[in-house]
């Protein structure tokens, strides 16, 4: 992204520097591809954003499936260490 600002500075630079009273075909030319060059890099700068907000939104959306996941197992792990403890402390009790 950094150059493609660089490149528009220049080209403003470049158009700021010329005689406006007269154009030259040849650098109104290039000037034109430059510009085009840039239109393109720029929508496909924004093409490979549109993709990684999609990518982006799948993670973060299983993130949040897995962050409820994880509560469930520790919910029940904690439950089965609570049973299994006080099943211990009984079996315990009823061999001296």
């Amino acid at each position: 992204m950094d150059a493609i600002l660089r490149q528009i500075n220049e080209l403003a630079s470049t158009l700021g520097a010329m005689d406006h009273t007269m154009i030259d075909p040849v650098e109104y030319g290039e000037l034109r591809g430059q510009v085009a060059s840039l239109q393109l890099q720029v929508s496909e700068f924004k093409a490979k954003q549109a993709q990684m907000d999609v990518k982006l939104d799948l993670v973060l959306e299983r993130l949040s499936e897995a962050r409820g996941g994880w509560k469930v197992m520790l919910m029940f792990g904690g439950a089965a260490g609570s049973f299994g403890a006080w099943i211990a402390s009984h079996i315990t009790k009823l061999w001296p």
